[in-house]
Order: structure tokens, then sequence, then C-alpha cells
């Protein structure tokens, strides 16, 4: 029998608003099935009251009419499909076009401490809107919910893309959250009306690829037009694809219309005291994180709101219960088998967009990739999502089951989520391992989106199809608000506890700080300063190697500490230049660092030769002198004549000298010879077996530590070196609590000064 709504003639036919409403086949059970009255069904409950592994509800012994779709619209979804999957292209690019591209949005506009709420306003009109747009689908129709979610999301794209200021941009992304609200929701809610149960997997699974293409476009595509043309244009030109989107849905999509009533009456249906309550409530609580971590914790204010958001999303929930016409009924709610996938999608969302969203300012602000690399290092993730919803779609098709599908979905999250905070600096540094992680993660979230809808959809009355499918989108963009506003809140914090910890006090401490916090480039405009030790015995020294310096291009500042014999340089000269002014008044220059465990490394060098007795024949101090520029003293002593190539090696393994240090370190964005980040330079070994050279590279000393350095005259090319030779020096990175500093000892046990340890040094040859 056809589903629809019956006239006095008992004539059937579909409607656009309702076509799963009709209930006078049966009565519905506390699972949301509808059981046809003197035949069996399968209960989709196991004894353990799971949502068990058995066979989807609609998949029992009898069929369910309500579940059969539209069969004559459904006949012609291969052409609808296009139609609608551009407005869903669009909501998937529009999430994270601007993840690429809010560091240089931050930047230019002085508020990088702001940039959280780019995201957060959006989400935060999506959450309250995309319930309601489920109401309102039912009240004014698919169609027109669709088109006036086009048309409100395109203008606030183009106001975005005018925007002078912050305040203006997160406007325009809370108007163009309006929008955004609907573009996914009614889609979805049109597949459950049209697409019978069994199939709906199949065709979610589509949208789903459709969605992940267009995710995978946002982030490249933002960050390639952040650093050409502007970031502007990331949402100028949303605006003429939304033009394109209504008009494919204007000519293809074509339904009954909706029953007309008052427009009044019609008002009356929607819920605007809960939307308003929740609004209110998730704008407490997120204004208040984010007052807590950028001004104080213990401030009036921050207190209130997040204590007041508490009582209101009580009251709220309060009256969802009682209001006639609920956006998100707690009879949805709180149903013992809905919750649990509304609760997976909530924490599942929170942790992909804090991750989504904090792994490209890493990136940028850490490892010193332009914004569209860092884009482009999002696309292994998406790749996997793609992955995942199709196969979980394809396997939820075959075999009908989707619980323990959906267990391991997010177990993969889980893992992967834990693997890229862990290899993001906490325990290890290693971009390869977090974009294996990004993978896997990407992957269970593809398959997890997939089979929690169908498991909402299946487990849910036949009228409450479009309020719940609406539900899933309110707990997903709820999570995703709340996941990047709390994310941003520990950065934040973070960031100010460590910037005051490495700092200390003051009032250029404060104006660094807050800097950091406003804008990467200034990140760039810190003037680098380089620590030498020189021997200096009176004022006349320090006006000596000062006056030298200071003829520099590129020199800032020079002050001297005669007592401690160090010498501070601020500037941009290259340092070997200030190496060279140095000696060039006839006394030597020691690079020194800045004493931190942050900024200095140092690198023993060993030959493994067993023919030689004496193994140490070199030294490399490392210090890194700005916030992407490390400066490389290398020295060494005892090898033949001759030039020698000196390179990092993948890993730190010198158990078998060279050959057990791997390949050269590579970065794994970058291809051919760009690629080769490992490759430090040359030093020439003069007749008596010496050679010396400072070199700086675009390398960050946390990179490094761990890893191994060779200096060789083998040509070993980006691949691994087969033998070790009495002219091949190979040692481990590791931190340095102060590079040869005056008082400091390089040797615990030695306990000499610097300059002991120099003469010793001298009289082998060393230096």
């Amino acid at each position: 029998m056809a589903r629809g709504s019956r006239d006095n003639a008992g004539d059937e036919s579909p409607s656009e608003t309702s076509p799963l409403l009709a209930n006078a086949y049966g009565k519905t059970r506390d699972g949301g099935l509808t059981i046809v009255p003197n035949e069996p069904i399968e209960e989709p409950v196991s004894d353990d009251g799971r949502i068990g592994d058995e066979e989807a509800p609609e998949m029992g012994q009898a069929p369910n009419p309500l579940m059969e779709g539209l069969p004559e619209v459904a006949a012609k979804m291969y052409i609808l499909l296009p139609a609608v999957g551009i407005g869903v292209f669009l909501a998937a690019l529009d999430q994270t076009i601007i993840v690429s591209t809010y560091a240089k949005i931050g930047s230019e506009m002085n508020a990088l401490n702001s940039t959280s709420w780019i995201a957060t306003a959006y989400f935060l009109t999506l959450t309250t809107f995309q319930p309601l747009y489920g109401k309102l689908s039912d009240i004014f129709g698919r169609k027109m919910a669709l088109l006036s979610a086009y048309t409100i999301f395109g203008i606030g794209c183009l106001f975005c893309g005018l925007a002078r200021n912050m305040g203006e941009l997160i406007a325009a992304r809370a108007f163009a959250g309006i929008g955004g609200g609907g573009m996914s929701t009614v889609v979805s809610v049109l597949l459950s009306d049209i697409i019978p149960l069994r199939e709906r997997g199949k065709w979610q699974g589509y949208l789903n690829i459709i969605y992940a293409l267009g995710a995978s476009s946002g982030a490249p595509l933002g960050g390639l037009l952040a650093d050409s043309i502007g970031w502007r244009w990331a949402f100028l030109l949303q605006v003429p694809m939304c033009v394109l989107a209504f008009t494919a849905v204007s000519l293809r999509l074509d339904l009954p219309a909706a029953p007309r009533a008052h427009w009044v009456t019609r008002l009356g249906r929607i819920d605007f005291l809960g939307a308003s309550l929740l609004i209110i409530a998730t704008c407490s609580l997120l204004v208040g994180l984010d007052l807590g971590s950028n001004t104080s914790w213990t401030s009036t204010l921050t207190i209130s709101l997040l204590a007041a958001s508490i009582p209101i999303y009580i009251i709220f929930m309060v009256v969802e219960h009682y209001v006639s016409h609920p956006f998100a009924p707690s009879g949805i709610i709180f149903n013992r088998l809905l919750s649990p996938p509304l609760i997976c999608n909530f924490f599942a969302f929170a942790g992909y967009f804090a991750m989504i969203f904090y792994v490209p300012l890493f990136f940028q602000a850490v490892s010193g990739y332009t914004s569209t690399e860092a884009g482009l290092l999002l696309i292994p993730g998406i790749i996997g999502s793609v992955t995942g919803s199709v196969g979980g779609g394809i396997i939820m098709q075959k075999t009908g089951k989707y619980y323990w599908l959906t267990i391991s979905g997010y177990t993969m999250m889980v893992t992967g989520i834990t693997t890229i905070f862990l290899c993001s600096g906490v325990l290890v540094t290693s971009t390869l391992a977090t974009l294996v992680a990004f993978a896997v993660t990407g992957l269970g979230g593809g398959i997890s989106v997939t089979t929690t809808l169908i498991a909402l959809v299946a487990c849910a009355d036949p009228s409450d199809m479009a309020i719940v499918t609406a539900c899933s989108y309110l707990f997903r963009s709820l999570g995703s608000a709340v996941g990047v506003s709390l994310s941003a809140a520990l950065v934040q914090q973070r960031l100010r506890d460590q910037l005051a910890k490495m700092l200390g006090d003051g009032e250029e401490t404060e104006k660094i700080v807050q800097g950091v916090r406003e804008s990467l480039e200034y990140l760039e405009k810190l003037t680098p300063e380089t620590l030498f030790a020189v021997p200096m015995t009176c004022e006349s020294c320090v006006q000596d190697v000062s006056g030298s310096l200071h003829k520099l291009e590129g020199i800032t500042k020079v002050d001297a500490n005669l007592k401690d014999q160090l010498i501070s340089i601020e500037g941009t000269a290259a340092p070997s230049a200030i190496v060279s002014a140095i000696q060039g008044t006839g006394r030597d220059a020691i690079l020194r660092g800045t004493g931190t465990t942050d900024s200095s490394a140092v690198c023993i060098l060993e030959t493994h030769s067993q023919q030689l007795s004496d193994k140490v024949k070199g030294l490399i101090r490392m210090v890194q002198v700005s916030s992407s520029l490390t400066l490389f003293d290398l020295t060494i002593r005892g090898l033949a004549p001759g030039k020698y190539d000196a390179t990092i090696r993948e890993t730190g393994d010198i158990s078998q000298g060279v050959i057990s240090t791997g390949a050269m370190w590579k970065d794994p964005v970058k291809e051919g010879s760009q690629g080769l980040k490992g490759r430090l330079g040359t030093v020439n070994v003069d007749g008596n077996g010496l050679g010396s050279v400072f070199i700086d590279k675009p390398i960050q000393i946390w990179e490094m530590i761990g890893r191994s350095i060779v200096v060789s005259r083998q040509h070993d090319g980006e691949g691994k070196f087969d033998k070790n030779d009495d002219n091949t020096l190979v040692g481990v990175i590791a931190r340095s609590p102060g590079v040869w500093d005056n008082d400091k000892t390089v040797c615990s046990c030695s306990g000499k000064t610097l300059w002991e340890e120099r003469k010793d040094e001298v009289g082998k040859g060393m230096i």
C-alpha cells in the first residue's frame, strides 16, 4: 500500500511535509517501531537494553509500510541528488574553508585570540536553527525551507567577505549559520521521506561522499585563496554557488505543495521560546569560556556567565517538556534508544572539530607551514572520512546491522584523536604520525556519522522522522560549538601561562604575550636575538666589539655584559656575518644561545670506525634564534682534508653508526629537493684536519630533538648509508640547558668553566 495522507474519498496522495505521519497501521512502542496489527516484528533491542546487534527494525520478519519511502519520487533520486547535493557540498566546504584561513584573518585584524568565534558564532546559530528547520519544513514545505536556507546563507557569506573588523565578521558568520542550519538538515529529512529505510544507508553514503568532497576541498582552497588573492574570497566565492544551488533545487525538486494555513497559525507552531533559551544558555557558556581564557577565570562576569548557563539549560529542558510544539522534545532527547546516538554525536563532533580547528594552527604557528600547506595536510583525514562513509553505507545495506559498526567507528575516532594529541608535542612530535592518525579519525568519523543517523531513523517513530533528524544535527552542531570554544579556552590559557613562565614578569612581557595571542605575524616581527660568549677584559673591548657589529646592516641592538663576557645581538643580519665581525676584532666568538631548554641543543659527533681510539671528532651547537630559524655552529677536527656534507637523519638510532640512522629527514608535504629538510650544508676541512662553519636553517629545535646528525664524504643521496669509515661522524641531537655558557660547565664531571673547557679543546685542535 502506498504511503501518504488519505482524503475523504479514501484516495492516497503523498504529502511533502509529512509522508511518514500517517499512523493508521498500528501503534508505537518505546523503541519507535510502528507495529502492524496481527503481524510479528523483531524488537530492535537486545536483552541487556542496548541497541542490539540485530537487523535494523525495518529488516524484521514483517515489512512496515511506513518505512517504504515515496517510490514515485525515489525513482528520480539520481536526478534529484545532484540538485540537493550542491547545497550539501557548499555546507561542507564552508565548515572547512575557514580552518586554514582563520590564522591569517585573526592576524590581519589583530584578533587571533578571538578567531574561535568565527566558527563558534556560526555553530551557535546553526545549532539553534537546525531543529527549527525540521519544524519549518513540516509547516512551510521542504522546498521552501531549503530555498530560504540557501538565500540566508548566501547573504551571510557576502557580509563575511565585506567585514571590516572581527566584530562584523563574527556577526556575519552568525547570520550565515541561520541558513547553514537548514542546508544539510532539510536534505536529510528529504532523504528519510523519499528513500526506503534499507536503502537509506547507501544514499546517505552518497551524500556523505559529496559532503566529504566539499570538506576536502575547503581546507586547501581556503589556504590557497588566503595565500594568493586574500581570505575574503573564501567567503565571496560561496555566493555564486548559493545562487547555483538555489536554481538547481528550484528546477529539480518537485514535491506536492504543503498544506496551507494562516501565517499566524504557522508561526504559533514554532518553538521560539525554546530556541531563544537554547541560544541564551549556549551563549552564556561560550562567552564565559572565552572571557575566562582571555581575561580572568575569577572575574565576576566570567563566573556569572558560566553559572547562569546551568539554570537556563534546565529551564530550556522544562519548557521543551511542556510546550505544545517543542523543537527538541524531551520524549526524543531522553528516549533510551535515541539518546545514545545523540550523545555520541555530541562528543564525537566536539572532539573532531576541536582537532580540525587547531591542528592547522599548530602546523602554521609551530611547524611554519603556509595556509595552503596546512590545508593540504587535512586531506588524509577527509579521504578517510569518504572511505568510512561509503564503506559504512555498503556494509549496512548488505548486512542490515549497525551496532558493532558504530562501536568500531567511534573507537577509531578516539584512537586517532588521542594519537594526534600525543604526537603533536606532548610525547613526541611527528607530522607523519599526526597525518596517519588524522586519516584514522576521519575513517571512524565517516562510519559513525552514517551509522548513528541510520540508528536514529530506524528507532524513531515515523511521525517524528523530521524532528529526530533535526535533533541529530542539533547535537552535532552543539558539540562542534562547545568543542571549538572549550579547546580555544584551553589553548589560550595554556599559551598565556607558558609565555608568562618563559618570559618572566614586566610590561614588555605583557606586550609580547598580547601580541603573540593576537597575530601570528607578530612572531615574525619579533627581532631575532642571539647570545655569544666573547672574551672581553675592559670597556675598550666592549666598544670595539659593539662598534664592529653596529656596522652590519640589519643590526638593531647590541648589549654587552663585561662581567659575564656576553654579547646580546638583535637584528636580521646573517649569523655568519656577525661571527665574522666579532672575529675581525681579533676575538673569538662562541655561540651561547638563550639558555632555555626549548631553544638550545647540542650534538657530539664521533666516528664508529674500529680503527680509531679517539672517537669524538666534532661538536655542533644549535640555538633557535627566532620562531622559525636555528643557528648551527659546527666544528670538527682530525678528519682528512676535503668537503663534507652535514645532514639530519630520520632517526636517532646510532647503534650501528651511520648505517642505522635511516634516510635523510624529509618534509612529508614538500616534494623533490625542497622536501629534504635535513640537508644542512657543507663544511670544508683544511690540511690540518680542522673545519668549522656557521649555518642557519628554517628549522625549530623541538623538531630535531632525538634525531641524528651525520657529517660524511659519503654521497648517500636521499637514502641510507651502508658503511662506517674513519671520516664519517654521527651523533644524536639532545637538549642543552645552556650551550657553552660562561657560568655553566660543558661536562658536569669536570667542573671546568667555559674558558677552561675551551682551552682544553684548543689544545686538542678542536677549535
